[in-house]
Parts: C-alpha cells; sequence; structure tokens
C-alpha cells in the first residue's frame, strides 16, 4: 500500500488540497485472484466465481459471479459492501446482469500534507451490462456510481456515459448514507 501511495504521489501532481483525481485498478479475471469456483467443485450445483482484484486505500474490491450474472462487492476492514443487482435499486432494469470492462475508476483527493499525504478515496465508478427486458439482443450499459467514506460504502447512483458518472462521483455533497 506505501508502495502504491506513493507511486500516486509521484505520478500526480499533488497540491494538498480537494483536486480529485483518478486511479484505475484491473477488474478483468487475468489481474484478479480467483478465491473460489465451481471449476473447483466435483459435482457444482451452479456455477459461481469469487475473485479478488486490487483495492485501494484500504477497500478490497471482489468480482462474484454465478449463473450468468455478475457483480462488485467491495469490503473495508472486513466488512462487506455488497452490490449485487438486487442491491442496485432501479439502476439495473434488465436480464442477466454482469461487470462490463476491465477497470474500476476510483475517484480520490490527497489530504494532510508534504510530510504526512493521506488518499482519500470518494466514490468508485465501474461498469455493468444487462439485456434489454424488451429485445434480449440488445445489451445495455450503466455506469455504477458508488460513494465512499469513512470506511463505508453505498450505491449512489447510475449513468449512461463516463462525465456524467465522474460529476455525479465527485459532487460531494451527495451522499447515500443514512443519515
Amino acid at each position: 500500500m506505501k508502495l502504491l501511495l506513493s507511486l500516486l504521489i509521484s505520478s500526480t501532481c499533488i497540491s494538498f488540497s480537494q483536486t480529485i483525481s483518478a486511479f484505475y485498478t484491473p477488474i478483468d479475471f487475468e489481474h484478479c485472484v480467483t478465491l473460489s469456483s465451481s471449476e473447483w467443485d466435483a459435482e457444482p450445483v451452479i456455477d459461481y466465481i469469487v475473485q479478488e482484484c486490487p483495492g485501494l486505500a484500504g477497500y478490497q474490491l471482489f468480482v462474484k459471479g454465478g449463473d450468468a450474472r455478475s457483480w462488485l462487492e467491495l469490503a473495508h476492514s472486513g466488512h462487506p459492501f455488497p452490490f449485487a443487482p438486487w442491491d442496485l435499486g432501479d439502476a439495473i432494469q434488465g436480464l442477466f446482469p454482469y461487470v462490463k470492462g476491465t477497470v474500476a475508476e476510483w475517484r480520490y483527493s490527497i489530504a494532510g500534507d508534504e510530510s504526512n499525504p493521506v488518499l482519500v478515496p470518494h466514490a468508485l465508478i465501474y461498469r455493468m451490462a444487462f439485456q434489454d427486458i424488451n429485445d434480449e439482443t440488445k445489451e445495455i450499459d450503466q455506469l455504477i456510481v458508488l460513494r465512499l467514506a469513512n470506511e463505508q460504502a453505498c450505491f449512489l447512483g447510475a449513468t449512461s456515459n463516463n462525465e456524467a458518472a465522474r460529476e455525479l462521483a465527485d459532487t460531494l455533497e451527495l451522499s447515500c448514507f443514512d443519515e
């Protein structure tokens, strides 16, 4: 983690203010570690997989899937934050949703000062896709935006383009936590 933080600090022009930056971590099969899989079972009841992918600032990132569906789950300090399709409200309105793409985008700022910089993530953006309910040949993409704060995570919203997802993520006044 110290190496990652020093890499971020050395590769980013930092003014130790609320400058918002992005960092990308892989969520594809090649860069994640498989923790469990139905392929390892002699007689699996259903296909499933759990992979751990690189996280950021104490957040662990998992890709979980089964029965032609996949989703992300975060954890911090051993506390999981599931974001299965049924946890995302009306964001996913289609069939067989799955994590699409090869990276997750972490939105963060650097707090503290030059002698004690602290990476503070405030959002995670990733792409999901699903079949259109009315036309199974049509695929719909949504960027899922999660709010991160105080070692917690919650679903903030979804949109179909990168700029809108970043704007949603970086509007720090928006919260989805129960106050």
